[in-house]
């Protein structure tokens, strides 16, 4: 695994000083490196300080938890059983006791994302009273054709109907 650039690091310290205080502590604390080093030593796998950046930038809210094992597999060149298990001890011991502050740090980051994608695909709004346009397939005597509609419906009468059924 490569180390941190200066940039990488400039970065990593403008995301902690946003986290959550327990998120904080949790990267910071001695438990936290003899959990790991414990986890790394029981599954002999001598990465402590690979193990370390990966678990920092779950804690920061770079790598999402999910991700923690494949990134041990392929990041680490750790056999698969392995990788799973380091994962399975580090989320017991490492990220379970703050799993709170990391739900909440993931949907804030989810709710951004999603916002930023709704951003870049805003509606097209037509000109007639500012609504935005809607797709809708119309019939033809040949096939379906697309075509660009504005939402606004206009009613009609039941006598112009031809498929409404008559009343006697």
């Amino acid at each position: 695994m490569t180390t941190l650039s200066q940039e990488n690091i400039k970065k990593n310290w403008e995301l902690y000083e946003k986290l959550p205080q327990e998120l904080k502590e949790a990267l910071l604390s001695p438990s936290t490196a003899e959990s790991i080093g414990n986890v790394c030593e029981k599954n002999e796998v001598d990465l402590p300080s690979d193990i370390s950046l990966l678990v920092g930038e779950v804690l920061l809210g770079i790598l999402p938890p999910e991700n923690f094992q494949e990134r041990i597999e392929k990041e680490l060149d750790v056999e698969k059983e392995k990788a799973k298990q380091i994962a399975e001890e580090i989320n017991r011991y490492v990220f379970f006791p703050v799993k709170a502050s990391l739900e909440i740090l993931y949907s804030q980051k989810n709710k951004k994302a999603e916002e930023k994608i709704i951003e870049e695909i805003k509606p097209e709004v037509s000109e007639e009273k500012n609504l935005p346009k809607k797709k809708v397939f119309v019939p033809k005597e040949i096939g379906l054709q697309m075509k660009t509609a504005n939402p606004i419906v206009k009613e009609r009468s039941a006598s112009s109907d031809s498929y409404r059924e008559q009343i006697d």
